[in-house]
């Protein structure tokens, strides 16, 4: 699709006569083309520098895609795909400068947010949209990667068949490369948990200690062995080295090094699997062995294209990016149609796209229709791997069918073991339909799995929203904190509970550590107006909202007008909520912040035609 802007007249940016600026630490030449950050200049392309003059402009608005065109590219006919890529670079450029950060706004366009300095009372907080928290696994897991250590308590103790798989390292000089060690290790932990018998520790926990030794990453996820290794790959070579480390002693269990040609590395992981399985004494079957395979393909160049694209959807947060990851499926299913796989993350990419950055009706119920039927594909294929349910669920959760997404999870769940992040979102599902002593259960069990994966302690604190027990959501939502810093939907969390609980003034300085046009920050400002009393600073709050966001924030503006008692506005908010697939409408039965109308027949009504279980 192409955006184009016919009235107004070009008005393009004059690099040339634009006064320098300052983001956070960073200072900006526009007329240089260059971004000073820590004593380092670097240079950008001027239509990247044009952008960004033209998001630090709008102080915090939103900009949208055709006011971009507008001034970045003298309003001729642009591809959305040229936008979106040169947003992209203007990320890359930003992305050491702490504190500053592009923001996908779904459906409008994009925003630059700027974080307050941190403070030990006061935490930074990064814009997220409604719509990508309410989807957000995929950077929740990636931002869990990035933080401090975090050990859960626990019984001491841990069983000899218990096993971490550690990412293996890349020791060669390709850096593009990376992705070959990576799925090595995952493959490898896939295997493991396939076979049973094993216990082991989900994919995030793993990652987020990748470069710690074997005895401390089995104490911090509480295994008795951990599984290290190492690729290397050349043009004529792949050598990979495997270890099983004993966590408690680091002795040597087990190890083998496997000097491979590029097209024999498949079946590795398949070997090591059964190795280790060994060497943990598991007793292997047929069916244990017909499971090491299952959703995969026996062909070289396919699986590659796979790894590629599923180290691409794990670092990618653009919708570029994702589009990326659906091309190298297709790729990959071009060879091999039957890589059941390929289909399910290629269905997750779309889900991803339809639930963050589609701004139109028919493009939005496109996306989750492709990613339905991808899943779906997968499930045929492939009806004992947890992933093509997962894909189908987030599809129909997408587009407001509840009953149909629980359903895909509870056959999904018992599939999970080594990324329980997967299922996590089925948490937020069962919590926001008052479901939250099985929301909660859940919650435990996949703690227990991934200790460290920030994703499934966010939807706890959720649950525990939705149950009522607001200090122990705040209290959830910090411990997701100190895995994943500054993950919006929590920061604002924290601040609903504080409101909720009556805890005004500490709950507008919660919902002011955002910037000034943060969604969840208006929201939170016209709670707090609202139950305080404040109608006409609610009302402002609401005119800014709408300016800012328009019909995609109509959630938000029904929980609003039930706090302050408008009934037939919040109902008419819903609808337009409904028809525009708003995800906020799948919490209807347990919201909080609906009560005031929650008794009102038009409520029951509403509930029974969304047909929620």
């Amino acid at each position: 699709m192409a955006t184009s802007v016919a009235s107004g007249g070009p008005r393009r940016i004059d690099l040339a006569h634009t006064a320098e600026f300052n983001l956070g630490p960073a200072h900006v030449h526009p007329g240089l083309l260059q971004i000073r950050n820590s004593g380092e200049t670097q240079l950008v392309e001027p239509r990247v520098m044009q952008i960004l003059v033209v998001l630090n402009r709008a102080e915090g608005r939103p900009v949208t895609r055709d006011e971009l065109v507008a001034e970045c590219w003298s309003g001729l006919a642009v591809s959305d795909d040229a936008i979106t890529q040169s947003v992209s670079k203007l990320r890359r450029a930003l992305a050491g400068v702490p504190g500053v950060e592009v923001a996908s706004v779904p459906r409008v366009g994009y925003r630059l947010d700027i974080a307050a300095p941190a403070s030990p009372q006061v935490e930074a907080r990064v814009g997220i949209t409604r719509r990508a928290a309410v989807a957000g696994a995929t950077a929740v897991a990636a931002a869990a990667l990035a933080g401090g250590w975090f050990i859960v308590e626990r019984a001491a103790g841990s069983a000899n068949d218990s096993v971490a798989v550690l990412p293996f390292a890349n020791l060669g000089n390709d850096s593009a490369q990376a992705y070959l060690a990576d799925g090595i290790s995952e493959e490898v932990r896939n295997a493991l948990a396939r076979l049973g018998g094993i216990k082991v520790v989900g994919r995030t926990s793993s990652e987020a200690l990748r470069n710690a030794d074997a005895t401390t990453a089995a104490e911090k996820l509480h295994v008795s062995n951990v599984l290290i290794g190492s690729v290397r790959r050349s043009p004529n070579l792949v050598r990979v080295a495997a270890q099983l480390v004993d966590g408690r002693t680091g002795f040597e269990r087990w190890s083998k090094s496997y000097d491979l040609a590029p097209g024999d590395a498949l079946e590795l992981q398949t070997e090591i699997a059964e190795s280790v399985a060994l060497a943990l004494r598991v007793k292997l079957g047929q069916s244990r062995h017909a499971a090491l395979t299952a959703g995969g393909t026996r062909d070289t160049a396919a699986n590659d294209l796979y790894l590629q694209a599923k180290l691409a959807f794990r670092l990618g947060d653009t919708e570029a990016t994702y589009r990326k990851v659906i091309a190298l499926c297709d790729a990959a299913l071009g060879i091999d149609p039957n890589f059941a796989d390929a289909w399910a993350l290629k269905g997750t990419a779309w889900d991803a796209i339809g639930s963050s950055f589609v701004s139109d009706g028919r493009t939005l119920h496109l996306a989750y229709a492709e990613g339905a039927a991808a899943g779906r594909r997968a499930i045929a294929l492939a009806p004992q791997v947890a992933s093509g349910y997962v894909a189908l669920a987030r599809s129909m959760s997408g587009q407001l069918n509840v009953r149909g997404a629980l359903e895909q999870y509870r056959i999904a769940e018992p599939l999970v073991r080594t990324d329980p992040g997967l299922v996590s979102s089925w948490i937020l599902t069962l919590a926001e339909i008052g479901r939250t002593a099985e929301a909660l259960s859940l919650s435990h069990k996949l703690i227990e799995l991934d200790p460290l994966n920030a994703s499934v302690f966010g939807r706890q604190a959720f649950a525990y929203f939705f149950d009522r027990e607001y200090e122990l959501a705040i209290g959830s939502s910090r411990t997701t904190l100190s895995l994943a810093p500054g993950l919006t939907e929590q920061q604002s969390l924290i601040g609903d509970c504080l409101c909720l609980l009556g805890r005004h003034r500490e709950a507008a300085a919660q919902y002011g550590k955002a910037p000034p046009l943060d969604p969840y920050r208006m929201t939170g400002e016209a709670f707090v107006a609202a139950r305080t009393g404040d109608r006409r600073s609610a009302e402002r709050v609401l005119d800014r909202m709408r300016r800012a966001y328009g019909e995609p924030i109509s959630y938000q503006v029904a929980q609003v007008r039930a706090q302050l008692g408008d009934v037939d506005e919040a109902f008419s908010a819903l609808e337009v909520g409904r028809r525009v697939l708003d995800p906020g409408l799948n919490g209807l039965p347990a919201d909080p912040f609906l009560d005031p109308i929650r008794k009102d027949a038009r409520f029951a009504a509403l509930l029974k035609d969304m047909d929620f279980p």
